[in-house]
């Protein structure tokens, strides 16, 4: 759901920084335009976003992956006045402390996000139809049905981007 993100993103012409630790996803997403790649185990976000952005933060944050460190990633990076979006349940389910004056005096906002609406689904066609969203740079791999364990297997071991079965 990131690289689905990014090229939204990328399409309404903000600047873009994604965070990760798959080595195929960071690449897939340099391809895709981002404008900054960081990879969490070796580099730290908050340092790097900083750096980038001479000690603003990032205006919005989408949390497409969600766990402790992403979340506590996205309060540090997230600029004053930023906004948060969790675009992910949490699997497994954790809780974690926040600091509430962060939020407040920082005037962050935290939204979720789950489905959408008939309306979205349509936009979502449209920019694929045009070209714009290009959901197929991100498969890397295709089975038929009959391949369906195979495909189960190879997507537990967290080496592909999307994985499609034909039927």
């Amino acid at each position: 759901m990131g690289l689905l993100n990014l090229q939204v993103v990328r399409r309404i012409g903000s600047r873009v920084i994604v965070v990760g630790h798959h080595e195929e996803r960071l690449e897939m997403a340099r391809r895709l335009g981002a404008h900054l790649v960081i990879n969490s185990l070796e580099t730290d976000p908050y340092e790097v976003v900083m750096r980038g952005t001479d000690g603003y933060g990032a205006d919005a944050f989408i949390l497409a992956i969600n766990n402790m460190d992403a979340m506590s990633s996205a309060l540090k990076i997230v600029s004053r006045g930023g906004r948060i979006n969790v675009f992910a349940g949490a699997h497994p389910e954790y809780e974690m402390s926040i600091n509430p004056n962060k939020i407040h005096y920082n005037e962050i906002t935290m939204m979720g996000s789950t489905d959408g609406l008939r309306r979205h689904y349509y936009e979502a066609l449209r920019l694929i139809e045009s070209g714009d969203l290009r959901p197929s740079l991100i498969i890397t791999h295709a089975y038929p049905l009959e391949k369906i364990g195979e495909a189960m297997n190879t997507a537990q071991k967290r080496t592909t981007i999307k994985i499609i079965v034909k039927p």
